[in-house]
């Protein structure tokens, strides 16, 4: 009763923040909205909607929707301890704590997605769309194609490949099979370490354990965490950024007819046979690109935001003091569709806005139409997606 008393009096370093008084109150309030209810994204931004920029949704949290207020949180701040709580034998590149660390391991990281890196993983790339393809041509003709379930196992397939140099074949299956992520994960990283080195791996797994060139050495469980970052990371956001581009797409006419049109001029002297295929081309679309950022803003895999931590000391974003350890984020669904950032139409799935010259990025107001410090699909600062590069090409 006394720690609930205190989470309301105005003695609360955090009493000054609006909110819910169940979010002030407890943590269960957040978790309900995720476990039970659903839709968290959803609610954060009616609360943004209610209160203001700056809300109280936990007892010791705060959502902050101002895009000036990305580069300092994302940039300055470190990641919270919500990530250490994550059940895991060892962290991943996307759970680690101490910078020093983040900041070495991602060096590795770094190599395995460099444009020579990306080149050499196309193969595997033109063999897995040649599959789907395949697949595509059988299931039409039975009827109706459940199109998000042979994304997401296409996609799992091109990570096995392109992680590992293969091992999955859910696409010939027609399914997922169970337990595939810890326990070949853990294999694949004890067959690349009692490997001879001899022969160069071009896929991100080999890049990670190379010892001859690492500035960090991960250790068989950092390694096995990286090797399931690896397919679940890639495979779970580009599936639901996909997911959200075919129907955006498929469901308007006028859209669709100007993708085809231009993906065409990629393809004029395309033969049939995928290694024949100009990828770079395919990369230099213009509306295919607005397509699919405009997909990201509208149904961003992390709609939540990243959350990060004031530290012992406290600190200063955009003028406003957030006392020490706060758990602070920014809510990347409630800023992606806000009018501030995005214009009257927000809302809507309308591409044209991230084409240059366009109707729609010229200003609103007389503001620019897009603020681009408000699109963080990939997150932002120090930690953003290092996979950011390799997903936006799997996704043309």
């Amino acid at each position: 009763m006394s720690i609930a008393c205190y989470r309301l009096s105005p003695w609360h370093p955090l009493s000054r923040f609006p909110g819910p008084v169940s979010a002030r109150l407890t943590k269960w309030w957040m978790i309900y909205q995720i476990a039970v209810k659903g839709g968290r994204h959803v609610k954060l931004r009616e609360l943004h909607a209610q209160y203001g920029p700056w809300v109280r949704v936990g007892p010791n949290e705060i959502s902050v929707n101002l895009p000036c207020a990305v580069r300092p949180i994302y940039n300055k701040l470190d990641r919270s301890p919500f990530y250490s709580a994550i059940p895991a034998d060892a962290d991943t590149l996307i759970t680690v704590l101490d910078r020093q660390v983040h900041a070495s391991r991602r060096q590795a990281w770094t190599k395995a997605v460099t444009s020579d890196a990306m080149q050499s993983y196309i193969p595997f790339l033109m063999a897995r769309i040649t599959q789907l393809d395949r697949i595509f041509d059988r299931e039409t003709s039975k009827g109706p194609v459940q199109i998000d379930h042979w994304i997401n196992l296409f996609l799992m397939d091109l990570m096995g490949d392109m992680g590992f140099s293969g091992g999955f074949e859910t696409m010939s299956a027609g399914k997922d099979t169970e337990g595939w992520m810890e326990m070949f994960a853990k294999k694949k990283v004890a067959e690349i370490k009692a490997s001879t080195g001899n022969k160069t791996r071009r896929d991100i797994l080999g890049t990670l354990l190379d010892e001859s060139s690492a500035i960090y050495r991960l250790n068989e469980a950092e390694a096995a965490a990286d090797a399931a970052l690896i397919v679940v990371a890639a495979t779970d956001t580009t599936a639901q950024t996909l997911a959200a581009l075919v129907p955006y797409t498929m469901c308007d006419r006028n859209i669709l007819s100007r993708l085809q049109a231009e993906v065409g001029t990629a393809f004029v002297s395309y033969s049939g046979e995928s290694e024949n295929m100009d990828v770079s081309a395919v990369m230099r679309l213009p509306f295919l690109d607005a397509c699919i950022q405009e997909a990201l803003r509208l149904v961003p895999p992390g709609p939540f935001g990243p959350p990060r931590t004031s530290g012992s000391v406290g600190v200063n974003i955009s003028d406003v003091y957030i006392p020490p350890n706060t758990t602070i984020h920014v809510p990347v669904y409630t800023m992606h569709r806000d009018s501030a950032n995005f214009g009257p139409n927000a809302d809507d799935y309308a591409p044209e806005r991230w084409l240059e010259g366009s109707i729609c990025t010229i200003n609103f107001e007389g503001k620019p139409k897009i603020i681009k410090e408000a699109f963080m699909p990939f997150s932002a600062g120090y930690a953003s997606c290092v996979g950011k590069k390799l997903a936006l090409q799997n996704m043309k």
